[in-house]
C-alpha cells in the first residue's frame, strides 16, 4: 500500500521500564481506541554525522495505523534477481509494510531495476553508507563498485531522498528502521563470540536509556540474527546479497515472532521458510541491558537453517 508520511518525532512509550511483551500488550489495548498518525524521523543528509534535519513533504492524517506484520528486506547490492524473488513472495503474505536497511548499490546486477522495484512495491527504505558513498564518490575501491557518472538520474534522485532512518508505530511500540544505529550508517552492534569481538553503540545505550523503542531493524552486518535487550529487540535484517546467505524475514507481532526465509534464485524452489524465532526474550536468550553489557560470550541467535 502506498503510505503518504508525516515527519515528526515517533510516539513515547509510557514511563517506565516495559519488557517487550508487556509494551505489545500495552499497546494492543491502546490500539483499540486511539486513531493515531503515522509519523516519521528521517534524515537524509549526505554526511551520515550531521543532525537529523526535517523534511519538507506532504502531511497525511492516517488513522488506525500500527503496523503488526512487517515485511523485512537486509541490505541489497544490486542483486535485483532476489529483491524481486523476495517482494514477490512477501506480496503473497499479507504484510501491513515492507522495510529495507539501504545499501542499494555496490553489487552483481542492476541498481535501476533494484530501484524500480523497491518504488512499485512502496518499500520503506533507508539509506545506507554504500549509498552514501557512491553519492560523494568516496570509497569507489570495494568490490563490484558503482559510480555516480554511470547511474540514472531516476537512481540517483532515489537515493538522494533516501532517509538515514524512520520510526514506524507497530502493535508492539515503536520501531526504529536505520541502517548501522540511527543516523550512523556505519555503526554495528555486535554482543560478542570467540569469533568476533563485541561491538558497542553509545548511540544504542542512549536510545535504549530513553526508553522510546521497543524494536529496531537495522543492516550493515549482513547477518540475520536477533539481540534482546531488556526493554528493546533488535533484529538485524541481513542481506539479499548472493554470497552471504541471502534471505528475507517476516516479523509478526501478533504472535511475537519472526520468520526467516533463504534465497536459492537457480532452484525449482527459490523462497525457503527455514527458521522462526520468538520475539520475546525467554531462558533460551541471553538478555542484555545495553550494549555496555555485552561480555563475548554471546550464542547468536540467527534465522538460518
Amino acid at each position: 500500500m502506498l503510505l503518504p508520511f508525516e515527519i515528526g518525532p515517533g510516539p513515547r512509550a509510557p514511563a517506565g521500564q516495559l519488557t517487550f511483551s508487556q509494551a505489545r500488550v500495552s499497546s494492543r489495548n491502546a490500539f483499540k481506541s486511539l486513531t493515531l498518525s503515522l509519523q516519521i524521523q528521517a534524515a537524509c543528509s549526505l554526511d551520515a554525522n550531521v543532525p537529523i534535519r526535517r523534511l519538507g513533504v506532504e502531511k497525511a492524517n492516517l488513522t488506525k495505523i500500527m503496523f503488526s506484520r512487517i515485511g523485512i528486506i537486509g541490505d541489497v547490492h544490486a542483486q535485483h534477481h532476489h529483491l524481486e524473488l523476495a517482494l514477490q513472495h512477501l506480496a503473497t503474505q499479507d504484510v501491513d509494510i515492507v522495510l529495507c536497511t539501504g545499501d542499494i548499490v555496490d553489487g552483481e546486477g542492476d541498481v535501476d531495476t533494484c530501484v524500480n522495484l523497491l518504488k512499485s512495491a512502496d518499500v520503506q527504505t533507508v539509506r545506507g553508507n554504500h549509498d552514501r558513498w557512491v553519492l560523494q564518490d568516496k570509497a569507489r575501491h570495494v568490490r563490484n563498485a558503482h559510480f555516480k557518472s554511470d547511474l540514472s538520474d531516476d537512481v540517483i534522485d532515489y537515493l538522494s531522498a533516501l532517509p538515514v532512518q524512520l520510526h514506524l508505530p507497530t502493535t508492539a511500540g515503536q520501531l526504529l528502521l536505520c541502517h548501522g544505529v540511527g543516523h550512523q550508517d556505519l555503526r554495528k552492534v555486535w554482543p560478542g563470540t570467540e569469533r568476533m569481538a563485541a561491538e558497542r553503540s553509545a548511540e544504542l545505550d542512549d536510545l535504549i536509556a530513553q526508553n522510546h523503542l521497543r524494536l529496531m531493524v537495522n543492516g550493515h552486518m549482513h547477518y540475520r540474527t536477533l539481540i534482546h535487550f531488556d526493554t528493546l529487540t533488535l533484529l538485524n535484517a541481513g542481506t539479499v546479497k548472493g554470497d552471504h546467505r541471502p534471505g528475507f524475514s517476516i516479523m509478526d507481532l501478533r504472535d511475537d515472532l519472526v520468520h526467516g526465509y533463504e534465497l536459492f534464485a537457480d532452484s525449482a524452489d527459490p523462497v525457503r521458510h527455514v527458521k522462526t524465532l520468538s520475539l520475546a526474550s525467554n531462558d533460551h536468550h541471553q538478555i542484555f541491558k545495553d550494549t555496555s553489557h555485552f561480555d563475548d560470550r554471546w550464542e547468536p541467535v540467527t534465522l538460518y537453517a
